[in-house]
């Protein structure tokens, strides 16, 4: 009943105006949440309605062959870009290179890991007008 409303109300909303919607963290998604985005992308061609969403390769996107639906497969940034993502983030604060080999080789390429873990890292107190401490970071955060 739940997804028959909000298929409801997607249809309510789509009439008034185009609507756009954005699927995000989709690599945890849930059977039934996949059960309403299948749905809501199989009836995208009667509607206003344009989205989107990225979809890891585990994920077996089941709208992949519907003729209104484009699939764009992402790859892994390499090792250059990998770093001046690192290096766009952190900005002008010098990064030792042994922790950004660590982000690199955690991250292996995925854009999000690599700023997630950036971010964490720069949140962290010790990055606070304080030097870097190899140890400290490899220790807290590159264990195993």
């Amino acid at each position: 009943m739940t997804l028959a409303a909000l298929g409801r109300q997607l249809d309510a909303l789509s009439h008034r105006k185009p609507v756009l919607w954005v699927w995000e963290d989709v690599q945890w998604i849930d059977p039934t949440s996949l059960e309403l985005l299948s749905a809501i992308v199989e009836r995208a061609h009667s509607l206003q309605v344009n989205g989107g969403t990225n979809v890891p390769t585990r994920i077996a996107a089941p709208w992949a062959a519907l003729a209104h639906s484009t699939v764009i497969n992402l790859s892994r940034l390499d090792p250059p870009e990998c770093r001046d993502l690192v290096n766009a983030i952190v900005k002008a604060r010098a990064l030792p290179n042994g922790i950004l080999q660590q982000i690199m080789a955690r991250a292996d390429g995925i854009p999000l890991f690599i700023e997630e873990l950036t971010k964490t890292l720069i949140e962290d107190k010790a990055l606070r007008g304080q030097s870097w401490s190899q140890a400290h970071f490899k220790q807290r955060y590159f264990r195993g």
